[in-house]
């Protein structure tokens, strides 16, 4: 289990879902993660849908991707910082610490001299437990896990 880090009340101003500011306040997310990082909140803004949605930052995955908290339904969704797309990732940060937490357990899938199909079926495994665990965890393809699922299935997450 990855030591976790709550968040300051005062630093969650802008999230006005209070399940999603109470969880990070209380609980928080891990430090470190294969998939997430922590990061100190600031606000986001992005265009979305002819409109602008509100997001509090709460944390950094790979390649300029940040992982924000819409600031108003809670939802936990990826931005990607090169073109602000938007992708949903858990319908809570909640469900997302769970998710995490379900993605490390099963780390590392498969080694060296797995075989494609060995992967795939690892693959398989996941995406059961994290629709079992968020059924909107798969709502988007592509989208957030579907493109993790996609990188165990080749490799990515496998054990060198």
């Amino acid at each position: 289990m990855s030591t976790k880090r709550t968040y300051a009340s005062q630093s969650l101003s802008g999230l006005h879902n209070e399940p999603a500011r109470r969880f990070l306040c209380d609980v928080g997310l891990p430090v470190e993660n294969l998939l997430f990082g922590f990061a100190e909140p600031i606000p986001r803004r992005v265009e979305a849908s002819g409109g602008e949605r509100n997001f509090v930052r709460i944390g950094e995955g790979g390649d300029g991707e940040e992982f924000c908290v819409d600031a108003n339904s809670g939802e936990v969704v990826s931005i990607n910082l090169a073109d602000f797309s938007v992708w949903h990732v858990n319908e809570s940060p909640e469900n997302f610490l769970k998710c995490l937490e379900e993605f490390t357990s099963r780390f590392p899938y498969g080694g060296d001299e797995s075989e494609l199909e060995d992967r795939e079926a690892l693959a398989d495994g996941l995406k059961n437990a994290l629709s079992g665990i968020d059924e909107t965890a798969l709502d988007e393809d592509p989208g957030f896990w579907h493109t993790i699922l996609g990188d165990v299935a080749i490799g990515d997450y496998s054990e060198d």
